[in-house]
């Protein structure tokens, strides 16, 4: 009996102390302060942020490119015994036997939609127009990948509540949208080539690759018919020649396709 009163009296006495020593003053010393970005403040951190959205989701064999390819005659993943079988994964998109609930096609509707809801946070987040106007090709770009995978576009206004159902633009609404969004980049842009940053000329390709598809989107119904609008090819055409007349790109010689897919493609020959 005295060993247990002992011990609880010494719990006690390391309580009191810790009890004291808790409520001691701390004097804190500061040696300076960082300020912390607000998501969706339109600072390059957020547009950084959009470009490893697009990074993660362009160049993943997942999601948008699988989409893309394993439902057509283009690609086929084969099983190799117990490898890249995957439940059937692969299997049901080459055999168009996916719904709604397949991974690649709900990881890919929210990768893109992630995509434009944080370029939208940047364009409505800032005042300078080089970070706008990149954030604008990009949102263009996960828009263009929608609307040609899905043929809707919802769009969230950054400050609404999350409890607000989105807008849903149809491809008709959506095109026009894209097309909008790409001619404040083109007319914002830089013209310097740089990896991995968007330009001028990346506004521009796109741009061709929109009115090219435009008919597709436009249609009445999604199997056509299609009706090519000589205003449209005209801007194919137009918006193709401002890429090359730029002088930092040029069209791949006679032969030299199969050179974008050879391990150092950096330079292509003329």
């Amino acid at each position: 009996m005295k060993t247990f009163i002992t011990r609880i009296s010494a719990l006690t006495g390391i309580m009191v102390m810790l009890t004291v020593s808790a409520c001691t003053k701390l004097d804190e010393d500061l040696y300076g302060s960082r300020s912390v970005e607000v998501p969706g403040s339109g600072s390059q951190a957020d547009l950084q942020s959009v470009y490893d959205q697009l990074n993660g989701e362009a160049t993943s064999q997942e999601n948008t490119y699988a989409l893309q390819e394993h439902p057509t005659d283009e690609m086929m993943g084969p099983t190799r015994g117990t490898d890249w079988g995957d439940f059937g994964l692969w299997r049901k998109l080459h055999q168009h036997t996916w719904d709604a609930s397949h991974t690649q096609i709900s990881n890919t509707w929210d990768e893109l939609n992630t995509g434009v809801f944080r370029a939208t946070q940047v364009i409505d987040g800032s005042s300078d127009n080089n970070i706008k106007a990149q954030a604008s090709f990009l949102r263009a770009w996960f828009m263009f990948q929608i609307t040609d995978l899905f043929g809707q576009q919802p769009f969230r206004d950054p400050a609404s509540s999350p409890d607000e159902d989105p807008t849903v633009m149809n491809r008709t609404e959506a095109t026009d949208y894209i097309i909008k969004d790409l001619e404040f980049a083109e007319a914002n842009l830089g013209t310097t080539a740089s990896i991995g940053i968007a330009s001028k000329a990346a506004a521009q390709a796109l741009l061709a690759k929109v009115y090219l598809n435009r008919a597709v989107y436009t249609a009445a119904t999604v199997g056509g018919p299609f009706t090519f609008d000589k205003a449209d090819m005209d801007k194919v055409i137009s918006y193709a020649n401002m890429v090359t007349a730029a002088g930092n790109y040029q069209l791949a010689g006679s032969g030299k396709y199969f050179d974008n897919f050879s391990w150092d493609n950096t330079i292509l020959s003329k």
